[in-house]
């Protein structure tokens, strides 16, 4: 049974309101001119996203009389879930990007596991818990980038609760040419090396530093229209189909 395209709007709207909202919870809430990119473009344009936040919202209402029954029922509790993670946000320290990553992982499952009722396997839990620890090593990623601007901001993350040692311990390193989307693994031919070592991610985190090209400022993206900013966060949003 295929998946509706209303389907694929609904999660995508959806993935894109809740990251929204988010943001805009810590943009209010930092009080100051925040320190990180994103949070200071959600204070910028707050009244802009918050609106749009609402269209989607809006929009997403609509679509629940043309998706499926076992759908909405599912995505019902899901979103209940959401809205506990966005109200106990404040107390979940270095499990905010380990909730996120679950939450994620529930959502994008959601739409095929209702409408397939595919019974699940040994093999496919384990490429569930796979595809949700790489989306929280991906979350731990930016956490360890924007650091020291979450110490400023006063953000609770992984890193600036349990500090850089344990977290660079815990990331995990993955070397190749495939791209963690559909295309790379079943149209390209690729190969990549996954290594688990504390030592080895840290020099390859100080040979990466070396290495990296001209920076680009927090003030050449600030001065990006703001449609272009409005479609490179929408364009991210499909990164699990392109």
């Amino acid at each position: 049974m295929a998946i509706r395209p209303v389907g694929l709007l609904a999660l995508a709207l959806t993935v894109w309101v809740i990251y929204t909202a988010d943001h805009l919870r810590d943009a209010y809430t930092i009080g100051k001119s925040a320190s990180t990119l994103r949070h200071r473009f959600h204070q910028e344009h707050f009244r802009t996203l918050l609106i749009a936040a609402l269209a989607g919202v809006l929009v997403n209402v609509v679509i629940v009389f043309f998706i499926r029954k076992q759908v909405f029922v599912w995505g019902t509790v899901l979103a209940i879930g959401v809205g506990i993670y966005l109200i106990v946000q404040r107390y979940l320290k270095f499990l905010k990007e380990i909730c996120i990553a679950c939450l994620y992982t529930c959502g994008v499952l959601l739409p095929s596991i209702t409408v397939t009722g595919v019974k699940l396997t040994t093999a496919h839990c384990l490429l569930i818990v796979q595809f949700m620890m790489v989306a929280w090593l991906n979350l731990l990623i930016f956490s360890w980038f924007d650091r020291e601007d979450d110490k400023q901001d006063r953000q609770p993350s992984f890193v600036t609760m349990l500090g850089e040692p344990v977290t660079r311990a815990s990331i995990w390193c993955l070397i190749g040419s495939a791209n963690w989307d559909v295309r790379s693994f079943r149209l390209n031919f690729e190969l990549n090396v996954e290594i688990y070592h504390a030592d080895i991610v840290r020099k390859i985190d100080e040979l990466m530093a070396t290495r990296r090209g001209v920076l680009t400022t927090a003030a050449e993206l600030d001065r990006l229209p703001l449609p272009v900013k409005l479609i490179d966060n929408a364009a991210r949003l499909m990164l699990p189909y392109l």
